[in-house]
């Protein structure tokens, strides 16, 4: 998936993101190039039906936790259709940490296996 300029630009340069679990994608990915890699890397995976849908965000100015569901289709028929959220760190006006958190570990794991 090509990152919209919008998320793109949210990245910040040093920023390190976390995905949990015990997936093929599950680790961290530090800094921007690093971590728009791994969004690139998503839509490899899923032959580019990897999607996003922001459903709200919460920030306080220094953190903030945004909540969105993830839908995809794995090329062995898998599929994915599961809230998620990503808590982070700004710096300034981009992240400097996250930490993405699906609503089930155990789905999410089987989908990235």
């Amino acid at each position: 998936m090509s990152a919209p300029l919008d998320f793109a630009s949210r990245v910040g340069d040093e920023c390190v993101w976390t995905v949990g679990g015990m997936s093929a994608i599950a680790g961290e990915y530090r800094g921007r190039d690093a971590v728009l890699g791994f969004f690139r890397r998503l839509h490899e995976l899923t032959d580019g039906t990897c999607s996003v849908e922001f459903l709200w965000d919460l920030a306080d100015g220094g953190r903030g936790v945004a909540y969105y569901r993830a839908r995809g289709r794995r090329p062995d028929g898998r599929t994915i259709d599961l809230d998620q959220a990503i808590v982070y760190r700004l710096d300034g006006e981009t992240w400097s940490e996250v930490r993405a958190l699906p609503f089930d570990q155990g789905v999410f794991d089987a989908f990235w296996a």
